[in-house]
């Protein structure tokens, strides 16, 4: 996955993703992992509530791994 990372992380996509530059990607927070998991998260289906935040403007990176495609929504 360090493919990703890379990819996030050049200069010219965060510009054409309108990303602040100086801003660094991680593919995965730990930390942010390990509470995801602990509150019980991963066993909601949050995709119900994806049409409700791109309708509030809410920008959205979509990787479909299954055919290596990243969209931006």
């Amino acid at each position: 996955m360090l493919w990703i990372d890379e990819w996030m992380n050049d200069l010219s996509n965060k510009l054409a993703l309108g990303v602040d530059p100086s801003r660094k990607f991680d593919s995965c927070n730990y930390k942010i992992l390990r509470a995801f998991a602990h509150n019980g998260d991963g066993a909601h289906n949050t995709a119900l509530i994806l049409p409700e935040l791109v309708n509030a403007g809410v920008k959205l990176l979509v990787y479909t791994g299954n055919a290596g495609k990243v969209s931006f929504i």
